[in-house]
């Protein structure tokens, strides 16, 4: 619209304005090219858009610095409005095509997300049923030797002290408890003994 402008008034602030616009664009393409090569299709787009762009730019940039213009002046004129059009329905394909590409690029990762999530639940479930499992194994030992200590000193209460000695166990405490308790046997059997004689 500015190189119009300027066509139509021949102000020097529109051709400044012309070029303002085009560098900002130019920018902008540059901006934009590193995450457009991601996606094939919206780089074909770019790329086209970007010869459109030197094209038009080329042409324009020839009738700005023409002093007169003459009948081909005038058919460059059409030639470059329509490149325009061409131009602006070009921008639009590549933000389809792009938006498109992003939302086919949000979809897999949120796809992805949701199967690492689902993941770590199972992880998580599967932690939980392995501790499951072993605290219900260490409750089930502990109430084994526990029972089987009460019962012992039951017996020993009744003078029996024939009872076989604890085993090692698995867990230090137990082992502990049971080293104890058969120290215990003993040094009682002994101070027993040590009374009688």
């Amino acid at each position: 619209s500015y190189f119009d402008m300027y066509m139509k008034t021949k102000n020097k602030d529109y051709a400044k304005q012309y070029t303002d616009s085009n560098n900002r664009a130019q920018e902008i393409m540059n901006q934009i090219h590193p995450y457009i090569e991601k996606n094939k299709e919206s780089s074909v787009y770019l790329r086209n858009l970007n010869n459109m762009f030197d094209y038009y730019q080329t042409g324009s940039d020839s009738l700005i610095n023409q002093e007169k213009l003459d009948e081909k002046s005038y058919e460059k004129m059409v030639e470059l409005k329509t490149q325009a059009v061409y131009m602006n329905k070009h921008s639009g394909l590549l933000t389809v095509s792009y938006l498109n590409y992003s939302n086919n690029d949000y979809s897999s990762t949120l796809e992805k997300y949701k199967n690492t999530e689902i993941q770590v639940y199972v992880v998580l479930m599967i932690i939980l049923l392995i501790s499951f499992i072993f605290s219900m194994h260490v409750s089930r030992d502990l109430s084994t030797t526990i029972g089987k200590l009460c019962k012992y000193a039951e017996q020993l209460s009744k003078a029996k002290w024939e009872i076989e000695d604890f085993h090692e166990q698995r867990y230090d405490e137990l082992n502990s408890l049971a080293t104890a308790f058969n120290k215990m046997k003993y040094s009682i059997r002994r101070y027993i003994d040590e009374l009688n004689e």
